[in-house]
């Protein structure tokens, strides 16, 4: 069900897009399916298959580590009370405010 919603809304972001166009003929419908096609492949190979499972978290491994070194810099900056471990950056540093 979730792939059938999901290529629902490409199809109504494309509808929207070709209607909203103020050049209608210009759109190379060639290159539009290109770019369809590149992102299921690029999909599949994230999702399905193994080595590119595998590359992806390796990447998502590196990113985190990489951010790491902000939460170490901003624990050193504000002290660990402003910066708790268990907590991203960007949610601890921001201030917090319960609904009236």
């Amino acid at each position: 069900m979730a792939q059938i919603q999901c290529a629902i809304g490409i199809v109504v972001i494309l509808g929207l897009t070709w209607l909203w166009s103020s050049n209608k003929r210009g759109i190379s419908w060639r290159t539009v399916l290109w770019g369809l096609a590149l992102q299921l492949i690029l999909a599949l190979i994230v999702v399905v298959f193994p080595p590119g499972v595998r590359a992806f978290q390796w990447f998502g491994d590196g990113v985190t580590w990489f951010l790491s070194f902000a939460t170490q810099g901003a624990a050193f900056l504000f002290e660990t009370s402003h910066c708790p471990p268990d907590k991203p950056l960007l949610a601890s540093s921001l201030p917090s405010r319960s609904p009236p």
